[in-house]
């Protein structure tokens, strides 16, 4: 249970962070501005700055949310719909609740970790639209993805290990 509040109230605090850090950067924007871009971190899309900052702010909360209600509802699940090690024994009625609530919590650290992601992705837009010309710089792509598949790879590793071994 302390690891799910834990968990939960960092991920509030991120999804708050993350509105205000929208809220505060969205001036520093162009009105028009590039918001995808090609090989070579040339812009190839384009949005209104209200636009883009709308649908940042649903996408930055709404796909972590997504993530966390997903994880909430594994619990109404039936049993064979898992695929995870030692089904039996983690799915047994004297261990599923403390089954759910690791799931639950786990699934807490994915959509924090996705809110860090998508925030570096704003940082990232607003850096490119600030260069003259606007441009992508794909150095700090490369680091954004290298560490957000890093800390979804510790993710993973650490939902299988969990579910391996018997308590």
């Amino acid at each position: 249970m302390k690891s799910i509040r834990t968990s939960a109230i960092l991920f509030i605090l991120l999804c708050l962070g993350f509105v205000l850090y929208v809220n505060q950067t969205s001036s520093v924007l162009p009105e028009r501005m590039a918001t995808h871009f090609g090989v070579g971190g040339q812009p190839n899309g384009w949005m209104s700055r209200s636009g883009y900052v709308a649908f940042i702010r649903i996408f930055g909360v709404g796909l972590p949310w997504f993530i966390v209600v997903t994880f909430v509802l594994c619990r109404f699940l039936p049993d064979w719909t898992f695929n995870i090690p030692n089904r039996e024994y983690w799915l047994s009625p004297e261990r599923r609740s403390e089954t759910d609530e690791y799931l639950l919590a786990h699934g807490l650290w994915l959509a924090c970790s996705l809110v860090g992601f998508i925030g570096g992705m704003h940082y990232l837009t607003i850096h490119a639209n600030r260069s003259v010309p606007v441009h992508l710089p794909g150095d700090l792509l490369l680091t954004l993805l290298a560490i957000f598949l890093a800390v979804l790879g510790i993710w993973a590793v650490g939902l299988v290990r969990h579910f391996r071994t018997r308590a």
